[in-house]
């Protein structure tokens, strides 16, 4: 999934498919010429179609007790979250998009 901080910067969440659900948010730095910053999450999927984020609900959760509730709608690419959370001094946007890599 991708989404902008407050900054404009792009930012990733990386979800890995595998059974430990864990992934990354990644901050590009692309906008301020800043490294790339990655922080660690769990995550854990709700929603009739467990094999994309397409029609679920996905609970991001970070080591600092932050989390994200991001819906998703099943008939397009596009989720909103239900707040805002800031990691490394970074406000993450409420809409995201869910990518494939």
């Amino acid at each position: 999934m991708t989404s902008e901080t407050q900054l404009g910067e792009a930012a990733e969440l990386q979800f890995d498919p595998g059974t430990g659900k864990v992934g990354k948010l990644l901050i590009l730095g692309d906008n301020m010429a800043g490294a790339q910053t990655e922080r660690k999450f769990t995550y854990d999927v709700s929603g009739a179609d467990r094999k994309t984020a397409r029609g679920a609900t996905v609970v991001v959760s970070f080591d600092d007790k932050q989390s994200l509730e991001i819906s998703c709608d099943p008939m397009a690419d596009n989720c909103i979250s239900s707040g805002f959370v800031t990691e490394n001094g970074s406000t993450f946007s409420i809409s995201w998009t869910i990518t494939n890599h």
